[in-house]
């Protein structure tokens, strides 16, 4: 039963992932693949699908053989897969959180060297880890197991340490730009589709950081039922960068009508024009596309998002 439970626990969440999967691959490609934004993203997800896939079929194996022969046993390359492929999943899923906040941050690298070299040290780590537990599992010392687990216990840190900052700066470029709405915009004017998008990804990126919190110190105080988390988080974690590309192509995102390349000198991030001083100043909330005028530039702000 201890691997039978956290399989079954497992293939509810991979049901539950593959119909996701299967919607957003459906609107991705009814879209279009001209985007090359989008492109990048079905490939992402599909790339983690497949991991997630291949980890499942692992656990549902050795679940069917400890059932057939009553006892647990798992070969080395089941070992290792089970315990490093969702490695590549959360380095992905990172990678993906740093791109939308560096995207909404107009691109400006400065603020991301932090981060970044937590993304790549996270990612040695992994490959540190994986190698002292093949030492392990083929010479049996427990020197060599301990490495491997305390450098799976820096990749923890650094993945916390990556979401953290990703989602805070995402805080507050959402704050900035609720700001300048509220100086532009009634009081009483519903929310943009711009912030309702920032506040998803801000909302979505705090609950996928109190997900790793919970896993990392559920398993630091060694709970019996650690196991089923572990997997049920193979697969939620995978879920996470999905249902950013599904709301990326339902409603198109924030990012990419904040941000644009060479906008790094606008304070907020979204394309401005003033016009001369007028009692009637006209804001679209349909699109923002700046239109010439005989009275001089409309200033206009596009809501895509």
């Amino acid at each position: 039963m201890k691997l039978v439970v956290p399989a079954m626990c497992e293939t509810f969440f991979f049901g539950l992932y593959t119909a996701l999967f299967a919607f957003s691959t459906f609107i991705t490609l009814r879209k279009g693949l001209s985007n090359r934004t989008r492109n990048a993203m079905l490939a992402v997800s599909v790339v983690m699908y497949a991991i997630s896939a291949i980890h499942w079929a692992l656990i549902f194996v050795a679940a069917i053989r400890t059932l057939r022969i009553g006892k647990l046993t798992v070969t080395l390359p089941e070992a290792l897969g089970v315990r490093y492929l969702p490695r590549i999943n959360y380095i992905l899923s990172d990678g993906i959180v740093l791109w939308r906040a560096w995207i909404l941050w107009d691109r400006r690298i400065v603020l991301f060297i932090v981060p970044f070299l937590f993304l790549v040290c996270t990612l040695v780590a992994t490959i540190v880890s994986a190698i002292y537990m093949y030492d392990s599992y083929i010479t049996n010392l427990v020197r060599d197991a301990n490495m491997g687990q305390a450098f799976a216990v820096v990749t923890w840190g650094l993945t916390v340490g990556t979401n953290l900052w990703a989602t805070s700066l995402m805080f507050i470029r959402a704050w900035q730009h609720r700001r300048f709405l509220r100086s532009v915009l009634d009081e009483e004017t519903t929310k943009s589709k711009a912030e309702k998008t920032l506040a998803f990804l801000v909302e979505s990126g705090a609950i996928y950081l109190c997900a790793w919190v919970a896993y990392i110190t559920i398993t630091a105080c060694g709970v019996d039922w650690a196991i089923i988390l572990d997997r049920g988080l193979v697969q939620l974690l995978g879920m996470y960068p999905t249902i950013i590309v599904v709301v990326i192509t339902l409603r198109l995102s924030a990012t990419d009508i904040l941000s644009r390349p060479g906008s790094e000198s606008r304070p907020y991030s979204m394309p401005i024009v003033f016009m001369p001083r007028s009692p009637n100043l006209q804001i679209s909330e349909a699109g923002l596309n700046d239109s010439d005028t005989e009275n001089g530039r409309k200033m206009t702000i596009r809501q895509d998002l």
